[in-house]
């Protein structure tokens, strides 16, 4: 069993969606369940994993088929992209992103929902930063109260970047599976080798496992949070655009070839 490509991120940026459109792929196998979290999980001895344990979560599926993971936290854990490439160096990463602002706000009310976060919004972007300070980066609260440092994608892309080729990672926006559904549902069946769907899952489908209202977020926590982010989504936007133009690029040799 080799896993053939993985949903690695962002969290809450319409992963669950993705999958549930991809599980509904005759040749995409998930197993048992769209989060193996096995590539972020520390307990495991890294310099010699015992792959059986993510073996185990595609004991049932055909052979013939594509696996994959979709783990959204993986963009943003540490060593999981080195851990990914190790599993498999030809392994093929899709990436979605959304506004961070928004993505934040999305993270907040999912923890509130959940019983982890006592904060209102305003205060957890601000003050409840503080929360991470000293705390290492493998701990808990990493995981649950890192509303605003998710949202940061350069970093997170340079290091997919970083152990992946630009033709084995396909970034896609969240708003595309809505406004474009069967042509983004085209590209990623094509970046993933498979045939594209004779009938396409529903786009109503979508769903971010809560409603998510952008008009609850306060001006003033949008513009905080959009200053935030200014610098970060230029050079992400900056970086995006240069691997696309490499790709065209190499269309164009291929074609020329």
């Amino acid at each position: 069993m080799k896993l053939n490509f993985c949903i690695a991120g962002v969290q809450k940026c319409g992963t669950t969606a993705l999958h549930s459109f991809l599980s509904e792929h005759p040749k995409v196998s998930f197993g048992t369940g769209k989060e193996t979290h096995f590539f972020d999980n520390e307990r495991i001895n890294w310099a010699k994993p015992n792959y059986k344990l993510l073996q185990a979560h595609f004991k049932n599926e055909p052979e013939e088929n594509m696996y994959g993971d979709a783990t959204p936290v993986y963009t943003f854990w540490p060593n999981s992209m080195a851990r990914l490439f190790n599993c498999n160096p030809d392994m093929k990463i899709i990436i979605c992103l959304r506004d961070p602002v928004i993505r934040a706000f999305s993270h907040w009310k999912m923890s509130r929902e959940q019983g982890h976060e006592k904060l209102d919004f305003s205060t957890a972007i601000r003050d409840g930063r503080d929360r991470l300070v000293n705390t290492p980066r493998t701990s808990r609260a990493w995981r649950k109260f890192s509303y605003v440092e998710r949202g940061f994608y350069e970093a997170q892309l340079q290091e997919v970047f970083r152990w992946f080729s630009r033709n084995q990672v396909l970034v896609i926006q969240t708003k595309e599976l809505k406004s474009e559904h069967a042509k983004t549902l085209d590209r990623v069946c094509d970046f993933l080798g498979l045939n594209r769907f004779v009938s396409y899952p529903a786009s109503q489908d979508i769903r971010y496992r809560e409603s998510t209202d952008p008009t609850q977020l306060g001006q003033s926590d949008r513009a905080y949070l959009t200053e935030l982010y200014r610098e970060d989504q230029l050079k992400t936007k900056q970086l995006l655009t240069s691997h696309r133009d490499d790709d065209q690029n190499d269309q164009k040799l291929r074609v020329s070839a």
